[in-house]
């Protein structure tokens, strides 16, 4: 097996993993990112080695392409346990780009309709990746449970998505929408002094995750 192979085979031996142990799967995704990281650096490493680097360059260059790669490779993650859950659960995902398109559903516009931010003149759909909600069909009522962001750099975006919290919060029909922001930067200093701001903000922020706590993010997704 190489690196490669080693990254395709990630998303579907997670898959595996939550059929087997929904509990473990969920609440150990970053124990389960760890051990891939181990197994990557040193096939990695390997492949390195038979280019010509010494034994600790390949080291250190394995470790360094492994960082820009696990923040996409947790985004999925967390994306196919969200899907688990919403079968589960009974609520649905859809992306904000497609609440963005020219033409969409019924069923989308009216969840575009629950969650806008009216700025009296104009109205702004917050920011966030995925938007979980629950659709009667009889009523044609949406409720919007979540909004969930995805950040690579939690450092440079500490601010823009509890912004949206409380611009949501103040609009009566917004106001229990949870939002959460999941970073992918794995600079513990930095996300604990970000984090130490961000709960001084009123407490206005629903949580933040990081690879270290997403057992928390599907805690919090129990609808």
């Amino acid at each position: 097996m190489t690196s490669t192979d080693l990254i395709q085979n990630i998303q579907s031996d997670f898959q595996i993993l939550l059929e087997k142990d929904e509990q473990k799967a969920l609440g150990g995704i970053d124990l389960f990112l760890k051990s891939y990281q181990e197994k990557y650096i040193e096939l990695k490493s390997q492949e390195l080695i038979q280019t010509g680097k010494t034994p600790l360059e390949a080291v250190n260059s394995a470790r360094q392409s492994w960082r820009p790669k696990v923040g996409d490779i947790l985004v999925r993650l967390i994306k196919v346990g969200i899907d688990k859950l919403s079968m589960e659960l009974d609520f649905e995902v859809c992306e904000d780009k497609n609440l963005k398109s020219k033409s969409i559903s019924e069923k989308l516009f009216e969840v575009k309709k629950a969650i806008l931010i009216n700025y009296g003149e104009f109205v702004l759909i917050p920011d966030g990746d995925l938007i979980l909600y629950r659709f009667d069909e009889q009523n044609s009522k949406v409720q919007v449970l979540a909004i969930l962001s995805f950040k690579t750099s939690f450092r440079e975006r500490f601010t823009e998505t509890p912004y949206w919290k409380l611009k949501l919060k103040e609009q009566k029909i917004t106001e229990n929408i949870k939002v959460l922001m999941v970073t992918t930067d794995n600079d513990d200093e930095e996300f604990t002094n970000n984090q130490t701001h961000l709960q001084n903000l009123n407490n206005n922020f629903d949580l933040v995750v990081s690879q270290g706590n997403v057992a928390e993010l599907f805690q919090i997704l129990n609808f």
